[in-house]
């Protein structure tokens, strides 16, 4: 049985139904010291010395492979949020779409009348806003690696805030 590759609520079912022998010698095949008498303190013994052994060998095969937790993209599968678009659909939009409705059925509009006139105090024209929409778009897709970023009403918002 490969304890290593079992989850953390998978190792603690099997160890706790195991007797005092069976623990010991799950110890010896990974290599752990156990310092407990009692079946207790054997199978706490065991259970943290499983953690250490399985997350530094987690580590091992993370810097082999020139991998940094923090750095990895991953591609997951995003659903964006009311108030969130996907970045390659954004970045076809024109000046026409921020003045269309975006929801026939509710009436909401990409940007409101009050959104328009904020982009016209801060920017001179929506081509303008739009270019640095974009640019950040972009700048968020490739460096970042983002899949999704906020909405032009939303994004409006978080740069007046």
């Amino acid at each position: 049985m490969n304890y290593l590759e079992m989850s953390k609520t998978e190792f603690n079912n099997t160890i706790t139904e195991m007797t005092v022998p069976q623990l010991r010698e799950v110890a010896k095949e990974l290599d752990i010291e156990i310092k407990g008498v009692r079946r207790i303190d054997i199978s706490q013994d065991l259970f943290k010395g499983w953690e250490k052994v399985r997350f530094s060998q987690k580590d091992e095969a993370q810097e082999n492979e020139g991998q940094v937790r923090n750095f990895v993209k991953r591609d997951y599968d995003y659903t964006p949020r009311p108030s969130q678009v996907y970045i390659d659909e954004a970045l076809e939009y024109e000046v026409i779409n921020l003045l269309m409705d975006e929801d026939p059925d509710s009436g909401k509009k990409f940007l409101s009348r009050s959104d328009l006139i904020l982009v016209f105090t801060v920017w001179k024209t929506l081509d303008n806003f739009l270019e640095e929409y974009k640019r950040e778009l972009r700048e968020l897709r490739d460096n970042k690696g983002y899949k999704i970023y906020l909405k032009p009403h939303w994004y409006l918002k978080s740069k007046i805030d």
